[in-house]
């Protein structure tokens, strides 16, 4: 799944760059990923003199929750159970987190995240 290996290409190339960082001595980055799959709205919002584009939706509200939970897990990839479905059956093995409520979520969902995240 091109998200999936998004992702970890992403948070593998952030830990390559933390390692050079830290033998120089800049501060490391943190980055943390969440996905999730569901119904959005995207467009551009404004007017002529000033357009931005934006996403909206549940599936916004629900990812950015869902990345949120990263640090109280101390996971820097959780995986929602619509992209868990979605992932082939030769994809990676999954890592199962359990049920966790979501602020504005109306039920717990479950999380994922697959085992040797790049840190």
């Amino acid at each position: 799944m091109a998200a999936l290996d998004a992702a970890l290409g992403a948070l593998g190339r952030v830990a390559d760059m933390n390692r050079e960082r830290d033998a120089a001595g800049p501060p490391v980055m943190e980055l943390n990923v969440a996905l999730h799959l569901g119904d959005v709205a995207y467009g551009n919002v404004g007017s002529p003199m000033r357009l931005d584009f934006t996403v909206i939706g549940p599936a916004v509200n629900e990812v950015s929750h869902l990345e949120s939970m990263c640090d109280p897990l101390k996971r820097r990839l959780l995986i929602s159970e619509a992209i868990a479905q979605a992932i082939p059956e030769d994809g990676p093995e999954l890592l199962p987190l359990g049920k966790h409520g979501l602020r504005s979520v109306r039920e717990p969902v479950r999380l994922f995240t697959v085992e040797n995240v790049p840190e």
